[in-house]
C-alpha cells in the first residue's frame, strides 16, 4: 500500500495499492472464486457454513476465557534489568489456592 497526504487538505491521506498490492489482490480474488465454486461442488450449503461459524465462535470464546485465567507476569521482562528470582517466577507460577 502507498499513502500520500492530500494537497488540498493536509489532514487527509490518500491510500492506494501498489502494483505488488494489486497483484496480491488479484491472487486473493481468484482464490476466493475457486473456493466458492468448490463449496458448490461439495454441496456445502450456506446454512451449514453459518452453523459451523457459530460453533467456531463458541470455541473461540472458550479459549479466550481460558487464556484470561492463565497467570501472567506483571510486566514484560524485556528492556530492563531483571533479578534471577523474578525471571524464574515468570516461568514457574504458583498455583492459585481457592
Amino acid at each position: 500500500m502507498m499513502q500520500q497526504r492530500a494537497e488540498h487538505d493536509r489532514r487527509s491521506i490518500h491510500v492506494k495499492l501498489t502494483e505488488k498490492g494489486e497483484e496480491f489482490w488479484r491472487v486473493l480474488d481468484e482464490m476466493f472464486a475457486r473456493h466458492a465454486s468448490l463449496l458448490d461442488e461439495a454441496e456445502i450449503e450456506e446454512e451449514k457454513l453459518a452453523e459451523v461459524s457459530i460453533h467456531l465462535k463458541s470455541i473461540e470464546r472458550f479459549w479466550n476465557l481460558v487464556r484470561a485465567r492463565v497467570p501472567r507476569a506483571p510486566e514484560p521482562l524485556v528492556g530492563r534489568p531483571v533479578i534471577s528470582e523474578e525471571a524464574s517466577s515468570y516461568f514457574h507460577t504458583q498455583k492459585r489456592v481457592a
